[in-house]
């Protein structure tokens, strides 16, 4: 009997030191894991919006949005975001009419940011608007795009409204 109380608590050291070891390797991973940029790890982080009212009771919502994740390089080195900043006009009844939204691609550093890619895209939901003479171009650390946006009524053009709407990235890889 003796031998067998014997063997049970050698079977339970080893098992002990079994889990000991699991979680000495999750603490590890752990640990590894909080060492990273945890802003990288987030893929909608940084959200902002911004809401300008029109004297008319239309509003302008600006929202900015991270796309992907960063490129992780624990090396210190070069890393690549992506994100986009959307202006939406919606009427004083909170329908959203139209909108204009600028996709940007950065690489950026502790010392530097530079914007490599700047893409356009527009959205019409209400058939009295029309958008545009659409551009996107990059300057330095920034996607830029504007757009014109026509209100038509009877077959005429009523209302002409044109936007710029840019969005940067800082040396952290925040977009703003």
């Amino acid at each position: 009997m003796h031998e067998y109380m014997k063997r049970g608590q050698q079977l339970n050291m080893i098992n002990n030191n079994e889990k000991m070891k699991k979680i000495k390797v999750i603490l590890i991973i752990l640990i590894g894991i909080i060492l990273l940029d945890v802003n990288s790890l987030v893929y909608a982080s940084d959200d902002n919006v911004k809401v300008e009212y029109l004297s008319d009771g239309d509003y302008i919502e600006v929202i900015t949005l991270k796309e992907e994740a960063d490129n992780i390089n624990l090396l210190g080195a070069e890393k690549t975001v992506s994100g986009k900043k959307t202006l939406n006009y919606l009427s004083k009844s909170g329908k959203s009419l139209w909108s204009v939204t600028v996709h940007g691609v950065y690489t950026y550093t502790k010392q530097t940011s530079k914007c490599i890619s700047s893409k356009v895209s527009t959205t019409v939901k209400n058939e009295h608007w029309k958008i545009s003479n659409t551009n996107a171009y990059k300057i330095e650390n920034s996607a830029n795009a504007s757009a014109v946006a026509k209100r038509i009524n009877n077959g005429k053009i009523v209302e002409t409204i044109s936007k710029n709407i840019s969005l940067k990235c800082n040396t952290n890889g925040k977009l703003y």
